[in-house]
């Protein structure tokens, strides 16, 4: 017991000595430096608390309500501020107790579609979370940005997406009303507000494009992001076995100052190490949040549309260690990311209606909203059409790509309830793939499906293809709003 005593004694010293020592160095770079931005990137690492006082100074000018969330055992307490208020105000919430987590499946239970496993995810955030916010009809006007700061659970819910009483006599989702972004707490504050830049009624962005980097796992949608954008921004474009390491670096110490960084490819979290976290390069390269951590990264944005790019792993203090976090620290004022793994399809046509509203000069929250908006209401006919003209696009694409493309559109004909269309090309596929192999086996059961459902009543005019969340509402806003 002495021994054990003495050595929890001894630790405990040393913990205090090494704290001591760590606060003396963010102090002295924020004391000394004559670079503005050392001295903000060592308080952002610092992660000195943001005061009640401080936020509404940091408010002041905006029409934005901050909402921070504080899970306990007991209620969840709410927290908003304005940069009108004279005081904090806060509110006290039930919690029913059930930890929303990322979409997966329960032990012992057979694995379903990614979109099977978000409904259920987001059926459970809505009763656990939905009337958290409330407190944003009494205390905003519609259009007003809604700042939201999570806490625990809440930081892998998309809670601008959960339905809602609007005060209208309907019911919806918040961004509906009101355009939503999110901090990782409320201490970003600060470096959200010294790094957002003047809004301009049209944009030329300087952008950097990294897309399609793995040859056996080609994102053809991901290829023709960086052709939008490069014709949009006169992008640069790093795309295939170009894409390593020492060439994205290459292109971002050249950038320097830019106005955006998007990674359209495929994303990865490791839930053990989450600073292990980030995305495929060429090769056997990667991209994790602790390479950005060491990064200096001069960006108005960072798109990242990649599978799980926005988790994060927990730490005391609320400390969300990730992708975002990494690239908030590494000096970007924003970042889009995603929370669930995201559909091709919905995710090249949000993006493309984002950057669309973002160059025309609305503001990323905005642009955001209404793109979600956008996809939501996608009709059938447009999705069709949207596959004929990537196919024309690609009309000289290599065989496996063409390939992809078709199983895309014989998908798209099924999503859009083209029944005797979908069959049609299915049946080419199904005739073309090896016998026996996981493709041939795919594509017999959703033959069958769509062959099922010609047989069923004809879908209504009113059919919207991407009208589940699942296909938008993962996509969530980071850091500044401008």
């Amino acid at each position: 017991m002495k021994q054990s005593s003495l050595r929890q004694r001894v630790l405990r010293s040393k913990w205090r000595i090494a704290l001591r020592e760590l606060n003396e160095v963010w102090a002295g770079m924020e004391r000394t430096s004559t670079l503005p931005d050392l001295a903000e990137y060592a308080a952002l690492r610092r992660g000195t608390p943001a005061g009640a006082n401080e936020i509404r100074a940091l408010l002041t000018g905006s029409t934005a309500l901050l909402l921070a969330f504080h899970v306990t055992e007991g209620p969840v307490v709410t927290f908003g501020v304005t940069g009108a208020d004279r005081e904090l105000r806060v509110v006290r919430n039930p919690y029913a107790g059930r930890m929303a987590r990322t979409p997966a499946p329960h032990p012992g239970q057979t694995p379903r579609t990614p979109k099977e496993l978000t409904s259920r995810f987001l059926a459970d955030a809505h009763e656990d979370f939905a009337s958290l916010l409330a407190p944003v009809l009494r205390w905003s006007e519609p259009a007003d940005i809604i700042c939201l700061v999570p806490h625990g659970p809440l930081h892998q819910v998309p809670l601008g997406a959960l339905d809602i009483d609007l005060g209208d006599g309907t019911v919806g989702p918040l961004i509906t009303r009101n355009p939503v972004v999110y901090l990782p707490s409320a201490s970003t504050l600060r470096h959200v507000r010294a790094r957002t830049r003047p809004r301009k009624e049209t944009r030329r962005a300087r952008a950097i494009v990294v897309a399609d980097t793995m040859t056996a796992a080609p994102v053809v949608h991901g290829r023709l992001q960086a052709a939008d954008l490069a014709a949009r921004f006169g992008a640069c474009v790093l795309s295939g076995a170009e894409v390593t390491m020492e060439r994205v670096l290459a292109a971002l110490d050249e950038q320097g100052r830019m106005d955006l960084l998007h990674l359209a490819c495929h994303g990865f979290f490791d839930s053990e190490e989450p600073l292990r976290s980030g995305v495929h390069l060429a090769g056997d390269d990667l991209l994790t949040a602790a390479d950005i951590l060491e990064l200096r990264l001069d960006a108005d944005l960072v798109a990242l549309a990649a599978c799980d790019s926005g988790l994060g792993g927990h730490r005391p203090g609320d400390e969300l260690i990730g992708l975002t976090r990494s690239l908030l620290y590494a000096g970007a004022a924003s970042v889009l990311v995603t929370l669930w793994k995201v559909e091709e399809i919905s995710t090249m046509l949000l993006l493309r209606e984002f950057y669309a509203r973002w160059e025309a000069g609305a503001s990323k929250a905005e642009s955001l909203r209404q793109a979600q908006l956008s996809v939501s209401a996608v009709h059938p006919d447009q999705l069709i059409s949207y596959h004929q003209e990537i196919s024309a696009d690609l009309s000289a694409a290599d065989v496996g790509t063409r390939r992809q493309l078709d199983r895309g559109f014989a998908d798209a004909l099924l999503k859009a309830r083209r029944f005797a269309e979908a069959n049609t090309a299915y049946e080419e596929l199904l005739a073309s793939a090896a016998s026996d192999s996981p493709e041939s086996l795919e594509l017999t059961a959703l033959l069958a499906r769509s062959r099922r459902a010609s047989r069923a009543t004809p879908a209504s005019t009113a059919y919207r293809p991407y009208a589940d969340p699942y296909y938008w509402a993962g996509f969530t806003l980071v850091g500044s709003w401008e």
